[in-house]
């Protein structure tokens, strides 16, 4: 009897031991070189991950899962995960180019800690990607005295080809008398990624409508923004508007990083228009 009983929790810590998820890391490719946002997804499930300006990626996943690589332009291919821990594939194009909805463009689910350091603010912010088609972001602070600070983000993208894609961006801000809210088109122009370079350049067709105790704008602007990637595998987006009475500069810098297999971010956030300033810092956990 205890040797069926032994035989028994110790087949149930094996099996319990194979279905534990395991940290997948590999490359997303083609014949010209690494592919930028490429989609990596569990099948059957709404857990996803895209690739970096170098084509890398990280996923967590379970032996038995099939892991689908797809890139709008390109021949999806199916990898079934067994006891590897890296899985380097190469799409091969396909004759069909349809306009497509980028999921690539949507961040994983993510919950993190935001602290402002000029007004002195602490809070919570979550990323989360609705019907696989927005990308969702909503952020309250405050300083726990007079400032509460909320911000909201809205977006989604239209790809054509590997190089080109027309995006929507909605952000709206409020803080203490400071209220503003912007609208933007953005369009890919130029991507160097085909040439081991890791910088692309964006132009922005944007509405701003802002609004504290001495001012008041409601225009339409132009922008541009441009996206790199650095050292220690950081990223970054800076973007800049030019409006009549106003410019609007943002820059973020973000990095992921993982402990066993939890993946964290931690970010480095600075923007700038008219009265409003905003510089803050966070750490961020996928969920």
């Amino acid at each position: 009897m205890r040797s069926i009983l032994f035989f028994y929790f110790t087949s149930l810590i094996a099996l319990s031991c194979l279905a534990q998820e395991q940290v997948i890391t590999g490359t997303v490719g083609d014949e010209d070189g690494p592919i930028y946002e490429a989609i990596v997804i569990v099948k059957g499930t709404t857990k996803f991950t895209q690739t970096d300006f170098d084509g890398n990626y990280t996923i967590k996943a379970k032996e038995g899962d099939v892991l689908v690589f797809s890139y709008v332009g390109y021949e999806s291919q199916e990898v079934k995960v067994l006891s590897q821990k890296s899985i380097h594939v190469t799409l091969i194009g396909s004759m069909s180019c349809d306009l497509q909805i980028l999921t690539s463009y949507l961040e994983p689910d993510q919950i993190g800690f935001a602290h402002g350091v000029n007004y002195h603010t602490y809070g919570l912010k979550l990323n989360h990607s609705l019907f696989n088609i927005l990308n969702t972001s909503l952020g309250i602070s405050s300083s726990f005295n007079s400032n509460l600070y909320l911000n909201f983000t809205l977006g989604t993208d239209l790809k054509f080809n590997k190089y080109h894609f027309i995006g929507f961006d909605m952000k709206l801000y409020s803080l203490q008398n400071i209220s503003f809210n912007q609208e933007a088109l953005v369009f890919e122009i130029f991507n160097t990624i085909a040439k081991q370079d890791k910088i692309s350049l964006f132009l922005k067709a944007s509405h701003l409508y802002y609004q504290d105790v001495y001012s008041n704008f409601n225009e339409i602007g132009i922008g541009a923004a441009v996206t790199s990637s650095l050292a220690l595998g950081i990223s970054q987006r800076t973007s800049f508007d030019y409006f009549k009475s106003v410019n609007v500069f943002s820059t973020r810098l973000t990095k992921d990083f993982y402990i066993g297999n939890r993946q964290f971010n931690t970010s480095i956030n600075y923007q700038h228009l008219e009265r409003f300033e905003e510089f803050t810092i966070g750490l961020g956990y996928h969920f």
